[in-house]
């Protein structure tokens, strides 16, 4: 991945990365020290330490990538990530609430990738999705 990434980097103008982690507060200067040393430069999205909002409890994923294309409603978005639970049900929703923006989702299938992960993804979400876009 991080050589698709720098691929990207290189040869898309204008190409902004943004970061979205959901991991606990505590792991989160270890998460940014290894995208920085390893990613092209960008911004990130992090766990906020105190929640306001119940969805913001309960979806941190949908609430920070809400946020993320409502704060950028002129940016187009390429969202890539791996198959994890949370992850196969925000971004088809991202996909569909933002048809305009949600350009393209690359999802690495984490069951067949990595020989510890033994629960499949699940693509209920993805079926109504068009292909084409």
């Amino acid at each position: 991945m991080p050589q698709i990434y720098a691929n990207w980097s290189l040869s898309i103008s204008n190409m902004h990365f943004n970061y979205l982690t959901t991991t606990p507060a505590q792991a989160t200067r270890s998460y940014m020290d290894f995208i920085c040393k390893t990613y092209p430069l960008g911004s990130f999205d992090t766990r906020p330490l105190y929640f306001t909002d119940i969805s913001a409890t309960l979806k941190i994923r949908k609430f920070r990538l809400d946020k993320l294309f409502r704060t950028f409603p002129q940016r187009n978005f390429v969202v890539a990530d791996t198959s994890n639970h949370d992850i196969m049900a925000a971004y088809p929703e991202m996909y569909k609430d933002y048809p305009g923006q949600a350009l393209c989702m690359l999802l690495r299938n984490t069951s067949s990738t990595d020989s510890g992960d033994k629960f499949p993804y699940d693509t209920p979400a993805t079926i109504c999705l068009q292909s084409a876009r």
